[in-house]
């Protein structure tokens, strides 16, 4: 029997933290889709937030190296 850890979601937060977790963008993509659609613009946003901070904080490391 598998495991389906999408049962257990039960809040736009635990989504956010379901998708954001995904190893590769596809991964992320794959779970996005299966975001209830009355949260999955918010779980969205959320990601890509997300992702632009981590992008915007290693990108000021990289540059404090120099």
């Amino acid at each position: 029997m598998n495991f389906d850890p999408t049962s257990t979601l039960k809040s736009s937060s635990e989504w956010n933290g379901y998708v954001v977790s995904g190893k590769t963008r596809e991964q992320r993509r794959q779970r996005l889709e299966l975001v209830p659609e009355q949260w999955r613009d918010s779980v969205q946003r959320h990601v890509e937030t997300y992702f632009a901070i981590r992008k915007a904080r290693n990108d000021r490391a990289g540059r404090a190296k120099r």
